[in-house]
C-alpha cells in the first residue's frame, strides 16, 4: 500500500534497512494503540458491571425482558434469528448473561449464558459458550471457542444437525496432536467427521440457519490454545524489545503457517462478529432494546385502536346515512416513561404485520 507523498520512485530510492526499521516502529506503535483499546475495554466494563447488577435483579419482575431485547436486536443478530428461534425466546428464554472472565488480563475474552425454561427442544437449562482471544504464531489474532454440546430431544434439533457434527469433528480433532492441530480442520478432510460436516453444510441454506447454530463457532481462522497464545505473547514482547535496543529481529513472516481453509465445515463462519455484538451491544444496552420493543408495541397497537375506531365510525356513518361529520382519529400512545408499569408486550414474531 502506497504512503501519501511518496510514489513508487521515492520508495525505490528508500534504503531498504531504513524502511524495515520504520514499519517495524509502527507496527510497535500500533501495539500500542491496541493496548490503549483494550484498557478502555476493561476499565469500561469494571465501572458497568455494578449497573448490570443492579439490572439483574429487576428482570425477574419484568415480563419476558430477554425475549424483547433479542426481538429487537440490532443487523448483526436479528439476520442469524429465524421465526422459530424467536418464537422459542418468547416462549422460553429466561436470562442472558456475559461474563468477562480474563478481565484483568486480557479483556476481550468472554463468556455468554443463556438460561431456558424446560421446553421441547432440549433438555439443557443453561448452554454456555466461551470466547478466548488469542494470538496465533503466524500473526493471527481474534476469539477462538470450543463447539457446545446441546441435547437436542429427539426429531426437535433447531440445527438440523450441524450443532452435533461439528462436536463430533471437534471430538476427534482434539485427539490429534498439537503441531497437527495447528493446521486447522482440513487436515482431516479424508476422515468422516469432515465429509458428513461438509455434506451437511453442502445441503443446506445457510440464511436459513438457526440462532443455535452460534454454538457451533470455532474461529475465523483455526483454532489457537492457550500454549500457543502465551508462546506467542512472549515472542512477540521479546521482539519488540530487541528492535527498541537496535538488534536484529527474525522475519516472522517466514514462520507463517500454509493458507488453512476450513471455511467448508464452517456452519456458523460469522460467530465471532454475532458474539461481539451480542456483548457489546446487546447486553450492554438491553435497557434501550427493551424499551424499543415497549415503543413499538404501543405504535402498532395505536395503529390498531385507529383501525377499529375507523371502521367503527363508518360503519355508525352507514346506519345513520350521515356521511359529511370528519371523523377524529385515535390518539397514539405514549412511549413508556418513568413510573409506567411494564406490561408484556407482543413479541415481533407474533405481532400483527
Amino acid at each position: 500500500m502506497a504512503v501519501a507523498g511518496i510514489t513508487p520512485s521515492h520508495a525505490a530510492e528508500t534504503n531498504d534497512t531504513f524502511t524495515e526499521v520504520t514499519f517495524d516502529e509502527l507496527i510497535d506503535l500500533e501495539a500500542e494503540h491496541h493496548a490503549v483499546d483494550t484498557e478502555i475495554i476493561r476499565q469500561h466494563w469494571k465501572l458497568s458491571m455494578p449497573l448490570f447488577a443492579r439490572r439483574k435483579a429487576f428482570i425477574p419482575k419484568i415480563p419476558m425482558f430477554w425475549a424483547l431485547v433479542f426481538d429487537e436486536a440490532p443487523p448483526e443478530i436479528e439476520n442469524n434469528i429465524q421465526p422459530t428461534d424467536s418464537q422459542f425466546f418468547a416462549d422460553y428464554l429466561l436470562d442472558f448473561e456475559v461474563d468477562r472472565f480474563e478481565l484483568d488480563t486480557e479483556p476481550r475474552s468472554f463468556k455468554i449464558s443463556f438460561e431456558f425454561k424446560e421446553n421441547p427442544h432440549f433438555e439443557d437449562r443453561i448452554i454456555e459458550k466461551t470466547f478466548w482471544w488469542r494470538h496465533a504464531q503466524e500473526g493471527w489474532t481474534g476469539h477462538v471457542s470450543e463447539p457446545v454440546t446441546i441435547t437436542w430431544k429427539t426429531g426437535k434439533d433447531l440445527t438440523r444437525g450441524l450443532t452435533d457434527a461439528t462436536v463430533a469433528l471437534w471430538t476427534r480433532w482434539k485427539e490429534m496432536d498439537g503441531e497437527a492441530q495447528r493446521l486447522g480442520f482440513s487436515i482431516m478432510e479424508e476422515e468422516k467427521t469432515y465429509t458428513e460436516l461438509k455434506k451437511k453444510l453442502e445441503d443446506s441454506d445457510f440464511s436459513m440457519h438457526s440462532f443455535f447454530t452460534l454454538f457451533t463457532f470455532v474461529s475465523t481462522h483455526r483454532w489457537v490454545s492457550a500454549e500457543e497464545n502465551e508462546e506467542t505473547l512472549n515472542r512477540d514482547k521479546m521482539d519488540r524489545e530487541a528492535r527498541q535496543s537496535g538488534k536484529e529481529v527474525p522475519d516472522r513472516k517466514e514462520e507463517a503457517d500454509a493458507a488453512i481453509d476450513d471455511t467448508h465445515v464452517l456452519a456458523c463462519p460469522q460467530g465471532d462478529d454475532i458474539a461481539t455484538v451480542l456483548v457489546e451491544e446487546l447486553y450492554a444496552n438491553a435497557i434501550k432494546y427493551f424499551t424499543a420493543a415497549h415503543e413499538h408495541d404501543s405504535a402498532t397497537q395505536s395503529e390498531r385502536d385507529f383501525e377499529e375506531e375507523l371502521g367503527d365510525e363508518f360503519d355508525s356513518d352507514d346506519e345513520s346515512g350521515n356521511d359529511d361529520e370528519a371523523s377524529s382519529p385515535a390518539p397514539r400512545k405514549r412511549a413508556l416513561s418513568d413510573g409506567d408499569e411494564l406490561s408484556e408486550p407482543t413479541p415481533k414474531s407474533s405481532r400483527k404485520k
